[in-house]
């Protein structure tokens, strides 16, 4: 059985260098998301074009989710 086909929303990597790339989270949201989120700076790949073209970065969204002095913790993926 074929996986199913699922697009993903990428960038250019050159756009996000030219924002300054960063590795894990950025609270910085208005710097990046406007720029991204414009008409003709991001697009939908095929999930396996994505993950290996190195020209584009995929748009991974994070949230953190608090309620007083307690936060939600998850692992993403397998242990």
């Amino acid at each position: 059985m074929n996986p199913p086909h699922e697009n993903v929303l990428v960038i250019r990597r050159k756009l996000f260098e030219e924002l300054g790339s960063f590795q894990g989270l950025n609270f910085e949201t208005d710097k990046y998301l406007k720029v991204f989120l414009a008409r003709g700076n991001n697009l939908f790949l095929p999930r396996p074009v994505a993950e290996t073209s190195p020209e584009y970065k995929q748009i991974i969204p994070y949230a953190v989710i608090a309620c007083g002095q307690k936060v939600l913790h998850y692992v993403r993926g397998k242990k």
